[in-house]
């Protein structure tokens, strides 16, 4: 497999799919500007989430590191919502809760 000549841009790419996969089932989605944040996506709907995107399908690792999974729950502890990770590979989503860890469904 080659390596991605823009890590960035495929990333940002992976995002925007994500959101408008949410979209499609009745999320109002808003992007972070240049990922600085602890959330990538928050997701406004039948559920309200802050989503933490990681778009790989090799081997390296798509976890959260600890300072990370404590950044993404605080803050999604101040918007009252659920702090997600989406592991992405391909056109294939995965949603994880980051506090228990179990699939989630939108």
């Amino acid at each position: 497999m080659s390596k991605v000549k823009h890590p960035f841009q495929y990333g940002r790419r992976k995002e925007k799919m994500v959101a408008q996969r949410l979209r499609t089932r009745g999320y109002a989605t808003s992007l972070s500007e240049a990922s600085r944040g602890a959330s990538d996506i928050k997701a406004r709907g039948p559920k309200s989430w802050n989503i933490q995107v990681r778009a790989s399908c090799g081997r390296s690792n798509s976890n959260l590191s600890p300072s990370e999974r404590r950044r993404i729950k605080i803050q999604a502890r101040l918007d009252n919502a659920v702090p997600v990770l989406a592991k992405v590979c391909g056109r294939k989503v995965t949603f994880r809760s980051v506090r228990t860890g179990k699939r989630l469904h939108p």
